[in-house]
């Protein structure tokens, strides 16, 4: 009786390692999607880490397109903490043809999980089993939980192409219809909304990627065979019938936890970032969970720089965090490289500006190149002062001669489009590139209805570039491809918020964060969240953070900012960056009824070893004002006999 109960408690997680989409096309004829690496761990990892996190024992993979690769890499791994049971079919094109599969083998007899392989987070789903549980204990006509996470409309985590609004009576959703080029919704005639004495319409709520099953779903999958798509198939049907009675329920995650699918490279770029700053905590880079058969060797350092063994950094290189670069990689002299995951085994050659991009294993870099906001698969070479811009994917093994533009949302791969099979067909002759073809767009369009401006909106570095369009982003997505003229390049200095009205976003959001006592790593992501969004500097946030912890404190401003001072510590990393929060101190506490507190809240910031003695000293040197230094007299003293102690011992 006992091993009876157990069995039926016992869930197991299906994992599609397969979105049925052409999002990341050409890279994923040479690999599966699943298996690209974000900072340079394979996606299907952080899917199956999700599952061993929620305590589930056995999975079933299913493995469509490329499958005999994924086949391969998981017997590799030899996992301990779970069972992974894998089933090939390629012919199998959507979610639809995965389930009538399933149904088909008979072996899924208890409620089970569907979760995409491309999903990533640290959600504890405990409360969403249970809540689906409790749901079928009550009425056995509940067959379908769809686990939701509540994100912002604006969001990067959000695609177009996704929106949708769900209506809800309590859990049960009553109407689930995606919006896209829709500027009203008809509610379902056969819900009695009239007689309904509430219900709740939302729009913040995304698919997560987690679906918590009852064996009778896959009936209504088999019975009809143009079902294929979860909500504009299946759901639709089933809230639109007079026939069926079952019902849909909907759990929507706690904002602490993180749940997203990576479907396009905006996302790719979006759970990228967030991943570096922590976000998925514990589920961390430095943590070195997998892949088993070679765990990563990551360590991290202030303000989320990760590092693995046999990193080679040229003095003169500079790494803006945060940043993640592989083993053995070696960067040269001068390089800059901001807000980017490097992979393993490459070489960056002097000179080069990358910020914002995703660079894949054994890469090789030439000088004096810019890549901003791109995509650089596995075994890529580029030649010396190249201009890689925004949107651009570089598909595995392409070889890049020197002094190339690669204009933005250019896909270049080594498939090149036979007319006469009508096929994209492998070719390595050189071309006018070097090794590799311009992917083309518009013969795209005609075949998947993929065109530029869609490119434009779900390509790595969309969060920037649509603040750059936000009038055109107001009007539905056009089926035909934007003009290629130089009106639509708006100005660099346009894209973004002013200087003074960023400082003050930042301003009252740390403040509001402050009053409400959220966790520094809360206030850093929201604050990382508009600076990265509107390519502000370091500085930009001291000021926004310093001028909103004195607005948030009281009249003790020093144990204020004992408390804080670790916030600061996130964003004062250079000598310059230092020096210029106690000018900035300064400027915001001149006339203030707290000005008497200065020095006070300077040896907070200094025993937090945010900042040191040497940079004390400095602005002591360069102050002109006769208050401060006044204050600052007896610490000051201190730190230059401390100074010379230590001179004297050496």
């Amino acid at each position: 009786m006992d091993d009876e109960i157990k069995e039926r408690d016992e869930l197991t997680a299906v994992i599609i390692a397969d979105s049925f989409t052409r999002s990341f096309w050409p890279i994923t004829n040479d690999m599966p999607k699943v298996l690209m690496p974000m900072c340079n761990i394979p996606l299907i990892e952080y899917t199956i880490e999700l599952v061993i996190r929620n305590h589930i024992k056995k999975i079933i993979l299913f493995c469509c397109s490329q499958a005999q690769k994924i086949v391969e890499y998981i017997q590799l791994q030899k996992y301990r903490q779970v069972s992974i049971q894998c089933i090939c079919r390629p012919s199998c094109a959507s979610l639809g043809d995965v389930i009538r599969e399933l149904d088909s083998r008979k072996f899924l007899r208890n409620d089970f999980l569907i979760i995409f392989g491309d999903t990533v987070g640290n959600a504890n789903l405990k409360e969403a089993i249970e809540h689906h549980r409790n749901l079928r204990k009550a009425d056995k006509e509940y067959i379908l939980t769809v686990v939701f996470s509540e994100v912002s409309i604006d969001s990067s985590l959000r695609i177009e192409e996704e929106q949708s609004i769900v209506i809800l009576e309590g859990p049960r959703i009553l109407q689930f219809d995606g919006i896209m080029k829709k500027r009203k919704i008809t509610l379902n005639s056969n819900v009695k909304f009239k007689e309904l004495k509430e219900f709740e319409i939302r729009n913040d709520l995304v698919e997560s990627g987690v679906l918590i099953c009852s064996p009778e779903i896959m009936e209504y999958f088999s019975g009809e065979f143009d079902y294929h798509s979860l909500r504009d198939h299946l759901m639709r049907d089933l809230l639109t019938s007079e026939i069926y009675s079952v019902k849909c329920s909907a759990y929507v995650l706690p904002k602490h936890s993180y749940l997203h699918r990576v479907q396009v490279p905006k996302t790719y770029d979006a759970v990228s970032v967030d991943m570096m700053n922590r976000w998925l905590y514990p589920i961390c880079l430095d943590a070195n969970l997998f892949p088993p058969s070679t765990p990563s060797t990551y360590t991290s350092s202030r303000n989320n720089l990760y590092k693995e063994t046999g990193v080679q950094v040229s003095r003169t290189a500079k790494i803006e965090s945060p940043a993640v670069i592989g083993a053995k990689t070696v960067i040269h002299d001068e390089t800059i490289i901001s807000m980017s995951s490097i992979g393993r085994n490459c070489i960056i050659g002097s000179g080069c500006k990358i910020s914002g991009s995703y660079i894949w294993n054994d890469v090789i870099i030439g000088k004096n190149c810019q890549i901003t906001h791109a995509l650089i698969c596995n075994g890529v070479t580029i030649g010396d002062n190249c201009v890689i811009n925004s949107g651009s994917i570089i598909s595995t093994n392409i070889k890049l001669k020197n002094s190339l533009i690669i204009e933005e949302f250019s896909r270049i791969s080594l498939y090149k489009y036979n007319q006469d099979d009508e096929i994209y067909q492998l070719c390595n002759d050189d071309s006018e590139l070097g090794k590799g073809y311009i992917y083309d767009v518009q013969l795209e369009n005609s075949l998947h209805g993929i065109n530029k401006q869609l490119l434009r909106k779900q390509s790595i570095g969309a969060v920037v570039i649509n603040i750059c369009n936000a009038e055109a982003e107001d009007s539905p997505l056009s089926d035909s491809s934007p003009s290629d003229s130089e009106n639509e390049r708006i100005d660099d200095n346009d894209k973004f918020m002013p200087k003074e009205k960023f400082i003050d976003e930042v301003k009252n959001l740390v403040a509001e964060m402050v009053e409400r006592d959220e966790t520094v790593e809360s206030i850093q992501i929201e604050v990382n969240s508009i600076k990265f969004s509107q390519n502000k500097d370091f500085m930009e946030c001291i000021s926004g953070i310093l001028a909103g912890l004195i607005e948030s404190s009281g009249p003790k401003l020093s144990l204020h900012f004992e408390k804080w001072t670790e916030l600061l510590g996130k964003y004062a990393c250079s000598d310059l960056e230092k020096k210029f929060m106690l000018k900035e101190l300064e400027r915001l506490m001149t006339g203030r009824p707290e000005q008497g507190q200065f020095h006070l809240v300077v040896k907070e910031i200094y025993s937090a070893d945010v900042i040191d003695g040497d940079c004390i000293l400095t602005w002591n040197e360069e102050c002109t004002s006769d208050v401060f230094k006044g204050l600052m007299k007896q610490f000051v003293e201190w730190l230059e006999e401390d100074e010379e102690e230590e001179e004297d011992e050496d």
